[in-house]
């Protein structure tokens, strides 16, 4: 026993009556030694009951506020465009949803470039009498105009009668009969009109093949699902010509954005038992000036983007990616540009899982300020690239802000981990995150990537995949024609029934024929095509 447990030990020792014998003496001695060891370890174990409770409060703590995020999430206004109330309004006053007060009326407007047809009413012959006196009515040079849209939704089923000739020669095949209508493929029972309708209903507006076909009875056409399938299967080869032209120009713009999600594709599922489930999978997005392009690939490293964009024997890729902060695209040994609008979320995401830490609060907002002044700085410099004088006065005031954030982060005033690991985060991704000051062409923020992944995240949602490998390879080709299209402002379906058309009219077709429709290209040939707004 050490030294100061002797000393504590021989605490009592005033409390010993002098009466007691040697024997008693020990014996009292023994009892207190046994009680002492008995406190300090309710004593220990009372320590660690206090730990756990701690403990236990952090943990309660952190889950609160990962709870609170993810109901900002699910069901906080899903726009990061801060909604500040003007002088003249009083917030009070403002409505949850709804035209404002003071908010100018919305004119209706009559969409005069759709197909018309006049529907002439008259009144009944028994009508154009006076109820009163009974003498007849006068039609006037004269009417009234409104307009109402309609829809028409039905399937035609057309008989094509093809007429024969016979030649009046000696030359040979005498007989001689017109030609019918185009087809995708021989003896084809569907349009490609028809075709082109299945497939922008399920890659453009999302609606599974199953509603489709509901659809489709309801209307009086009974068709099943293997032949919808079959089909579409049927049109990705003619399109992915198309689609490797435009991978391969895409590996050459000067900056791409890149992002990527989850994709489900369950061919997997349908082989014997003990092969590895690879059913989840990763929709990857690379959108460039020109081109919007989708990849299905079974991983979510480095490679897709290497085998995607990479050039020559070492993979080398051209184009600045614009990302967020994944590791696979830093790992690629180009050039990486980052996102403001992640950094902000940042921010926002600490304001929010720790509400209650005021001065972590208040720093955070100082950073989503800053933020928010680049932005608007930004957004005014852009606005003068053909003003000098104005573009270098914003240009100074946006690089005195980038200032103000260094400044802020080598400050010596952090002192919670959460701050740290902040900064240390944007001191590694400094760089790529101001390279936008020296190039206006680079924005500020990867929005434009996460814009583009909404169809197919809503294709997904609503059809939940794919359920073979060709699916998941037609998934991405559909995708990334129709993407591309309406990058240009282009029909997709005056596109594609061009693009079909020509394919089926020729067996093989050259690189200058499929380079022509290129999106950038076809528009200059065929203006008409553009989207009428």
């Amino acid at each position: 026993m050490n030294d100061s447990a002797n000393s504590l030990l021989e605490t009592p020792q005033k409390f010993i009556p002098e009466n007691l014998s040697f024997y008693e003496t020990q014996d009292f001695r023994a009892l207190y030694e046994r009680e002492y060891w008995a406190h300090q370890e309710t004593k220990h174990e009372l320590q660690k009951a206090k730990d756990h409770i701690e403990y236990l409060e952090s943990k309660i703590q952190k889950l609160a506020g990962d709870i609170a995020y993810l109901k900002k999430l699910f069901f906080a206004k899903k726009t990061e465009v801060n909604q500040k109330p003007t002088e003249e309004t009083n917030p009070t006053d403002t409505k949850a949803h709804g035209a404002q007060a003071g908010h100018p009326a919305h004119l209706r407007k009559i969409p005069q470039h759709l197909t018309t047809q006049e529907v002439i009413h008259r009144l009944a012959q028994e009508d154009c009498f006076c109820p009163n006196c009974g003498l007849p009515f006068q039609e006037l040079n004269a009417e009234e105009k409104s307009y109402e849209v309609t829809v028409e939704t039905s399937y035609i089923l057309l008989k094509h009668r093809r007429k024969k000739y016979k030649k009046t020669c000696q030359c040979p095949h005498p007989i001689i009969t017109a030609p019918g209508p185009v087809k995708l493929w021989p003896k084809g029972l569907y349009s490609v009109d028809f075709w082109i309708q299945v497939l922008l209903d399920k890659y453009a507006y999302g609606l599974p093949l199953a509603r489709q076909i509901s659809r489709m009875q309801s209307a009086g056409l009974n068709i099943s699902n293997g032949v919808l399938t079959d089909g579409l299967s049927r049109l990705a080869p003619r399109l992915k010509p198309l689609y490797e032209l435009m991978i391969s120009k895409i590996a050459f713009e000067k900056l791409v954005h890149a992002d990527e999600t989850g994709w489900w594709n369950w061919a997997s599922r349908y082989y014997l038992e003990g092969t590895e489930d690879k059913s989840r999978q990763w929709l990857w997005g690379f959108f460039s000036q020109l081109y919007h392009i989708f990849v299905i690939d079974p991983t979510r490293s480095a490679k897709v983007i290497k085998r995607t964009l990479g050039q020559g024997p070492a993979q080398t890729i051209i184009p600045i990616i614009f990302c967020d902060r994944y590791r696979a695209y830093q790992s690629c040994g180009n050039t990486v540009a980052f996102c403001w609008a992640h950094v902000r979320r940042d921010f926002l995401k600490l304001k929010t899982k720790h509400p209650n830490n005021k001065l972590l609060s208040i720093w955070a907002d100082t950073w989503i300020s800053l933020i928010g002044d680049l932005y608007t700085l930004n957004k005014l410099r852009l606005a003068h690239l053909r003003d000098p004088p104005l573009f270098e006065a914003f240009q100074k005031q946006l690089q005195e802000v980038l200032e103000k954030m260094q400044h802020l982060m080598n400050a010596d005033i952090y002192r919670t981990q959460i701050q740290l690991a902040q900064i240390k985060s944007m001191r590694h991704h400094w760089t790529g995150l101001t390279l936008f000051v020296s190039d206006p062409e680079i924005p500020l923020d990867n929005n434009l990537a996460e814009r583009a992944l909404r169809t197919p995240v809503v294709g997904r949602k609503n059809f939940y995949g794919n359920h073979s490998n060709r699916a998941a390879e037609a998934t991405a080709i559909f995708y990334s024609v129709i993407a591309t299209c309406k990058l240009h402002n282009i029909e997709p379906n005056k596109f594609l029934k061009r693009y079909l058309m020509a394919s089926a009219q020729t067996e093989t077709r050259t690189q200058e024929q499929i380079d022509s429709f290129l999106p950038h290209k076809y528009i200059q040939r065929y203006p008409e095509d553009i989207i009428k707004s």
